[in-house]
C-alpha cells in the first residue's frame, strides 16, 4: 500500500466519506502529494489524481462508492457526485 492510498484510508477513518466536493480532502491532499487541481469559482477544486486513486480503489474492493445528490448548487455544478467511504461503513449525506 502507498502513501496515498494510506492518507485515503485515514482521512475515511476520521471523516467517514468524501467526494469531488469536500474541499477539507482535496486541499490535505494536494498539500501533502501535489497534483494538478481542477479549479472552481465555488466549492473545492478536486485533485486529479486523487479522483483516480479513489475510483481505483473502489475497482480493488477497498472503498464503498455511492451516489450522492446535491440538491442545492450554484448554476453549472453537477446534480449529483460519487461519494466513497471504506468498504462496509455507512455514511450520511
Amino acid at each position: 500500500m502507498n502513501e496515498q492510498t494510506e492518507f485515503i484510508i485515514e482521512y475515511l477513518k476520521r471523516n467517514g466519506y468524501t467526494d469531488v466536493t469536500d474541499e477539507k480532502f482535496h486541499d490535505e491532499f494536494h498539500l501533502k502529494f501535489g497534483g494538478k487541481r481542477k479549479w472552481h469559482f465555488f466549492g473545492a477544486s478536486p485533485v486529479y489524481k486523487a479522483q483516480r486513486l479513489l475510483t481505483k480503489m473502489w475497482k480493488d474492493g477497498i472503498l464503498d462508492r455511492g451516489i450522492l445528490s446535491l440538491s442545492e448548487h450554484e448554476q453549472g455544478f453537477p446534480n449529483w457526485v460519487y461519494g466513497y467511504s471504506l468498504k462496509g461503513d455507512t455514511y450520511e449525506q
